[in-house]
């Protein structure tokens, strides 16, 4: 690291440090006022502790935002939010806003966002394969773009709607074309996974009575919630198939969940995450809940309630999860915006 690159690091901490004090005096961040408990059911034997931390502020309260696509930076635990495919806000670990990009950074429009150990931002645009990955600094600077080389045949109409990156690769996703497609930081392609005939496999084992009608329907599925773990899994959701799903390195697919209105079942399927540890957390956008899975896909227990009050949920959609603070960052509509959980698992 250069002598300047220092000097822009220590920069960023001590403007951190300025912006959360100025919130501490203002009331927008409060440490010591009691976190508020979460509505929240279990599986027998399991135990899950959760409580409402704070809703993501800066200097005026509460930033409303709707269904922002969340990612999260573990070395500097800073939390990107997108919003609207047109503005980046950054926030420190205290949930408080230290930098915005908007339209004089001119992001073009956005369909999601990633961030590496460095600082970088790549967005993922509408524009793309045209536009490749654009790549920005946390200041909007922009550097070179980065174009997918190497993509096989069956890849070559691959057009990426997600992104995330991790373990120094980009894992993009088509979520209609059910494709996902891993790369090394310059773009060369690692590896490919069409999930089309193993989706039709699960819905033909789901109800045989639908296999008939199967090649109708299946142009209705798609992908929603897509994340990868700390082991380079990678973690989906399909809410068409009422099922989440944990694809590892070698295309072997694990589904998990079932549809139902209870506890542990999924209505309407959305967000998905995990820590360090391997738990797997879904968000149910019917139900307002995120539902908890262990290692082995066993559900553990589930929390949230569709309501006004600061603590509850209304329609959670993207998530991130903070293994260090055990904190997960749900975000929701009707401009409810970000809010933060803590929480604590045993089997």
């Amino acid at each position: 690291m250069s002598i300047v690159d220092g000097m822009k690091i220590t920069k960023r901490k001590i403007f951190t440090f300025i912006v959360f004090s100025l919130a501490l005096s203002s009331g927008a961040v409060c440490p010591g006022r009691a976190a508020a408990e979460v509505m929240k059911s279990e599986r027998a034997g399991a135990r899950l502790e959760v409580s409402f931390q704070h809703l993501l502020s800066n200097f005026s309260g509460p930033i409303p935002m709707l269904l922002p696509k969340l990612t999260f930076d573990p070395s500097r635990r800073e939390l990107y939010v997108l919003h609207q495919g047109t503005e980046i806000r950054i926030f420190n670990a205290q949930g408080m806003e230290i930098y915005y990009l908007g339209s004089e950074a001119n992001l073009g429009a956005v369909a999601d966002i990633a961030v590496d150990m460095l600082g970088d931002i790549y967005l993922l645009t509408h524009k793309f394969p045209a536009e490749g990955i654009k790549v920005i600094n946390y200041r909007g600077e922009p550097k070179p773009s980065i174009k997918l080389q190497g993509l096989p045949e069956e890849f070559q109409s691959f057009r990426p709607d997600q992104i995330e990156y991790r373990n120094e690769h980009f894992y993009l996703l088509a979520s209609n074309q059910l494709q996902v497609v891993v790369t090394d930081p310059s773009g060369h392609f690692v590896r490919g996974h069409d999930l089309t005939d193993k989706f039709k496999e699960i819905d033909e084992e789901d109800d045989k009575d639908k296999a008939e009608t199967l090649s109708r329907r299946e142009l209705t599925h798609n992908i929603n919630g897509f994340s990868v773990g700390k082991d380079g899994s990678v973690y989906l959701t399909s809410a068409t198939l009422f099922a989440a799903f944990r694809l590892r390195s070698d295309g072997s697919l694990d589904s998990f969940g079932q549809a139902g209105s209870g506890a542990g079942k999924f209505g309407v399927v959305a967000g998905i995450s995990s820590d360090d540890t391997g738990n797997i957390f879904v968000s149910d956008m019917l139900r307002s809940v995120v539902l908890v899975f262990d290692a082995t896909l066993e559900f553990l227990a589930e929390f949230g309630y569709r309501g006004e009050r600061p603590e509850d949920m209304i329609v959670p959609n993207d998530l991130v999860v903070d293994s260090q603070a055990s904190e997960i960052y749900v975000s929701q509509a009707a401009n409810k915006g970000v809010g933060v959980y803590k929480f604590a698992l045993s089997p």
